[in-house]
């Protein structure tokens, strides 16, 4: 396998956040684009959340610009957005907004996401965000639909990452049609929901604008990447045959010493994707 560019899901890149292991890392969000560079990574996944969302650096012009200097500087690029938001916006049942203001604010986010050059707008789609649920399925079927229709000028593309079989999820976004949209996979999720990783892949393959990687057991947390249940060899064997480009992103556990976990993870799949080029 050709080597691979690595990125990695901010807030891994900063001590560990007590509230939650999604949280977007107020004090040292500038610090970690050196911080990727020192370690290896080529990109940043950025994170935006229900908290202070009208705060968030990429949704206000000074932050807009001050990401863009860290950029310059350190060469990291942006090549994703997480948009955390929703999930965690489904679990209060959208309160305080609106449908049209929530639609309103994702479609501004994906506006100002392409003026940074990030390609991939990542939409979470599990537990109370489920398109396993009809309510939300119906709400996000809306949702797709605006951002879609407004957003024919960009260069970015929505990516779902979702709890649906590979088959449903890959029949769902057929539905519409468009080459806007994607899948985001995520590799240890998909061992926790029972689902073989390898067989997904190329059934999605055509779909998938995104990998993210983290290690988990069946119906279990998540681990450090090799202490889990997710078939790394066989999977970046696999990835070679759908000729995929794209960067990798490392949603891993942030343990008591961040550092020490980002380079043991980045090490662990360097290393695993050189064995495999080995035996290839």
């Amino acid at each position: 396998m050709h080597p691979i560019d690595i990125g990695i899901m901010q807030g891994r890149l900063s001590p560990k956040q007590p509230q939650q292991m999604l949280a977007f890392p107020w004090d040292s969000w500038k610090k970690e684009f050196d911080r990727a560079k020192k370690v290896g990574f080529s990109s940043i996944e950025w994170l935006f959340g229900k908290e202070k969302w009208q705060n968030n650096p990429i949704y206000t012009e000074t932050g807009r610009l001050e990401i863009k200097k860290c950029i310059a500087k350190t060469n990291i690029q942006i090549h994703s957005l997480c948009v955390f938001f929703i999930l965690e916006k489904a679990k209060d049942n959208f309160y305080g907004m609106s449908d049209l203001e929530v639609d309103n604010t994702l479609l501004n986010l994906m506006i100002y996401a392409d003026s940074l050059g990030v390609k991939v707008f990542t939409l979470p789609l599990m537990e109370e965000a489920s398109l396993k649920l009809p309510k939300m399925r119906s709400r996000i079927t809306a949702l797709l639909q605006h951002l879609i229709s407004q957003s024919s000028n960009l260069n970015i593309v929505i990516a779902l990452e979702s709890d649906l079989p590979a088959l449903e999820l890959k029949k769902f976004i057929q539905e519409f049609n468009h080459p806007t949209l994607g899948v985001c996979y995520d590799l240890g999720n998909a061992v926790a929901e029972g689902y073989d990783p390898v067989a997904e892949l190329n059934i999605l393959a055509p779909q998938i604008r995104e990998i993210h990687i983290k290690d988990r057991i069946n119906n279990g947390g998540s681990f450090m990447l090799g202490e889990g249940d997710v078939p790394f060899p066989k999977v970046f064997t696999q990835l070679p045959k759908h000729q995929f480009t794209i960067p990798i992103i490392l949603e891993t556990p942030v343990g008591e010493d961040w550092q020490a976990a980002a380079n043991s993870n980045f090490n662990f799949v360097q290393n695993t994707v050189l064995n495999c080029n080995k035996e290839n």
